[in-house]
């Protein structure tokens, strides 16, 4: 635990706990020096060896203390650390102001001194009604209530009373807002099969949330709301509506302080252009990539490994190659392409750089440097096996593209909870390819229903343009029909 915590403080942080450690008294000051000396030396840290490197033998039981008092001076250096040092959005870092008004204004209170102790908790209760910080406001509220009682002081006593009653009842409704929030949002995650319309427990759920919604004037409340439709329309490919509630809400991070984040505001410009590149909104999307996400991400960040992965693939789409190269050579320098999810990540859309500019042996040969992704709980293995598939039937390779597709059904079999239909089908066309190469007629009318579904691209068989079948099959097959239709006019002429 402490190896992990210290990983997050600063030099100036390291500092900070040395110089309070120097105010220990006795021994104690050698023995938390020493440990913290030999926790920033290793790698890995284990209680044998530290209790050997601090005592010279094995001392669970002191050892185990002495851990408990550094990590006890570490949380104090955190607790009196500047809020702008801890956090980098303003919402935490006026809660974290807040609480430590509530807590030095109730220690005041304590001390009986009550008037000193009141200012305190009028700051803090200022900043409670900002930010809807409601269960500091409730505990700032109960304190000034009974406080003024004890002084005679009913009207007073009322008023907090009131006050509170109104806190208690926008606290309920924010929280079973934000509860309806997460249900919808999080059927995308683990039920991608599940139909949201004529659902009777999800139209309930609406149902309620409309209600509050009606019925609550507070924006933090109107937040969850706004989130649980965005998802809800997300949820059922309607695009349009979902992208009105992803403005409402970027709208209400921009002009209320108790919802503004920096953070949340770039996740939500995030959310908007993914459904500007998926609606084919290019330019609408290159501003917004521009002119809205680039100039607030931070450097090395996951945001702006996000920001350009997007700025990447719309430079596929427009063909504008140059501009991938660059696009590319920033995710291959980045901090986050370090981790192996995204490594893969940058060498698949390296390979999809190659494929669409045609060099596909090129593509091939960057595929090869993929590692599996062990723990990629996207899809975006299956997106390699593709693209590699696809590669080698362009390059009429059928013997190894059939054996990789024996690879990718291995993988499909070992999927659950997840939607799988769509390259299920996929593999099934390809096969039949495989039996009949070059004749796409034959291909075409022994699998015409499953092409049918995939060029509809509904429900169960939807195509998602930022999902891992990064060059859209049934489009990739209508051109090499037409390409071979084309050659074999051009023969007879």
């Amino acid at each position: 635990e402490l190896k992990r915590i210290l990983t997050f403080f600063r030099k100036r942080d390291l500092q900070k706990l040395r110089d309070l450690i120097k105010i220990t008294t006795g021994n104690d000051r050698q023995l938390k020096e020493k440990l913290l000396k030999y926790i920033i030396a290793k790698k890995e840290i284990n209680d044998a060896d530290g209790s050997l490197y601090i005592y010279g033998k094995i001392e669970k039981s002191k050892f185990s203390h002495l851990k408990k008092r550094l990590t006890d001076d570490v949380y104090k250096v955190v607790f009196i650390q500047n809020n702008k040092m801890l956090y980098n959005d303003r919402i935490p870092e006026k809660k974290l102001e807040c609480r430590k008004l509530l807590i030095i204004g109730e220690w005041l209170f304590n001390k009986g001194e009550g008037e000193t102790g009141k200012i305190k908790l009028k700051k803090a209760l200022s900043l409670a009604n900002q930010f809807s910080f409601f269960y500091e406001k409730i505990a700032i509220l109960d304190i000034l209530r009974i406080n003024s009682g004890m002084f005679n002081k009913w009207k007073e006593f009322d008023a907090y009373s009131k006050d509170l009653d109104q806190t208690l009842l926008k606290l309920s409704n924010g929280l079973k807002m934000k509860e309806y929030a997460y249900r919808i949002g999080l059927l995308d995650n683990f039920k991608s099969n599940i139909k949201v319309k004529n659902n009777k427990a999800i139209d309930k759920v609406i149902e309620n949330a409309e209600k509050i919604n009606d019925e609550t004037n507070c924006s933090n409340t109107r937040y969850w709301y706004y989130l649980m439709q965005a998802n809800y329309y997300l949820i059922q490919k309607d695009f349009d509506t979902s992208l009105i509630y992803h403005n409402a809400i970027l709208e209400l991070i921009e002009n209320q302080p108790d919802v503004y984040g920096e953070q949340r505001l770039i996740g939500f410009l995030i959310g908007k252009a993914n459904i500007q590149y998926r609606t084919k909104k290019y330019e609408d999307l290159e501003t917004t990539l521009e002119e809205c996400i680039k100039p607030k991400v931070s450097h090395n960040s996951h945001n702006e490994f996000r920001y350009l992965e997007l700025a990447f693939r719309l430079g596929i789409e427009r063909k504008t190659f140059d501009k991938c190269v660059f696009y590319l050579d920033q995710l291959k320098k980045h901090k986050r392409q370090k981790i192996s999810y995204n490594n893969n990540r940058v060498l698949l859309y390296e390979a999809f750089y190659y494929f669409r500019k045609g060099e596909k042996t090129e593509a091939l040969s960057i595929i090869g440097t993929v590692k599996e992704l062990v723990k990629d709980k996207s899809g975006w293995l299956f997106g390699i096996h593709y693209l590699e598939i696809l590669c080698l039937l362009d390059l009429e390779e059928y013997g190894q593209a059939s054996y990789k597709i024996e690879n990718l059904n291995h993988l499909i079999f070992r999927q659950k909870n997840k939607n799988i239909i769509r390259i299920k089908l996929i593999l099934k066309v390809i096969k039949t390819l495989i039996r009949y190469p070059n004749d796409y007629e034959k291909v075409f009318n022994l699998q015409f229903v499953n092409i049918i579904n995939l060029k509809a691209s509904k429900d169960e068989f939807y195509w998602d343009p930022l999902g891992f079948e990064v060059v859209r099959f049934d489009k990739w097959l209508e051109e090499k029909k037409e390409g071979k239709a084309k050659n074999k006019n051009e023969k007879f002429r």
